[in-house]
């Protein structure tokens, strides 16, 4: 998957070399194969040239504000706030082109999730008031109660802020909307888990891996759950194939490596924590540091 947005990269930047005339939904497709990659503050460029040559451009504005907040995110700096406020702005500018914007309120909604004091709510979410998000979920699912994102996106918020309820009662909403939701099934699969129904949510992530067997988020859910029920050997089972679909990402095997630890398979996990530190995951490092003597 990452070859296949690299080459798209690649391909638009040579459309541009060659004197292609770009357009405003080009920048955007640039921005979003950039954003797509982590290079945010590039993709925010591209943003900001869709946005001059069609300042209605309401995407464009919606995914500047996202790139912004996946670099104040990712940075966690109080001198970043700029990037909370400006992407504030581009939502709300969002919503001042298009009131109407499902997806402008739903963008808006997370970021909320930081509201007061971003940069301290970052590392200390869970006391934040949700209210204000809430109300922006709430908007969304208004102007388009058909929308089944709408409803994974406010169940997964309320996930979150621990109203497992709620969060259930809009998965299953969306589920009526589409039966086959992988999205769905998946995130009350999780919500299940973090309400103490760990048998169902396993079956939950079953499901959705019986829909699509190349679903990471359905393994990994799954693996988690069955960590919390001290079943390590199917906790590393899931990673193992967690990392069949997806073999350059370090987390995987970071955490694979700590359950097998669990069972007392040092060798094992001591080269996990390795092959997790050549692929970038630093904590590998530290844990190569507390169990590898």
């Amino acid at each position: 998957m990452k070859t296949l947005k690299s080459f798209l990269l690649i391909f638009i930047l040579f459309l541009a070399s060659a004197g292609y005339s770009q357009t405003a939904e080009d920048y955007n497709k640039k921005g979003k194969a950039k954003y797509d990659l982590g290079d945010c503050k590039e993709a925010i460029t591209d943003y900001n040239k869709a946005i001059e040559i069609n300042p209605k451009y309401v995407v464009a504005y919606i995914n500047r504000g996202n790139a912004k907040v996946s670099v104040y995110i990712n940075r966690n700096d109080v001198a970043d706030i700029q990037y909370y406020n400006e992407a504030m702005a581009d939502f709300g500018k969002a919503l001042e082109i298009n009131p109407k914007s499902a997806d402008a309120y739903i963008a808006r909604g997370w970021l909320k999730r930081v509201n007061e004091n971003p940069a301290g709510a970052l590392k200390d979410f869970d006391n934040k008031n949700p209210i204000s998000a809430l109300k922006d979920f709430d908007k969304a699912v208004e102007i388009n109660p058909k929308y089944i994102v709408v409803y994974i996106e406010r169940g997964r918020f309320k996930n979150i802020i621990q109203d497992y309820d709620g969060a259930l009662s809009d998965y299953s909403k969306a589920l009526e909307i589409n039966p086959k939701s992988i999205d769905a099934i998946v995130a009350i699969g999780w919500a299940m888990s973090n309400d103490g129904d760990r048998i169902g949510a396993i079956a939950e992530f079953t499901k959705a891996i019986n829909i699509n067997p190349k679903c990471v988020e359905a393994y990994n859910g799954r693996s988690y759950t069955k960590a919390r029920l001290e079943d390590y050997r199917g906790e590393i089972a899931d990673y193992t194939k967690i990392i069949e679909i997806e073999p350059q990402k370090g987390t995987w095997y970071y955490y694979r490596g700590l359950a097998k630890i669990k069972i007392d398979d040092i060798n094992g996990g001591c080269s996990d924590f390795s092959k997790a530190g050549e692929l970038g995951y630093k904590d590998a490092y530290e844990a190569i540091k507390k169990y590898c003597k």
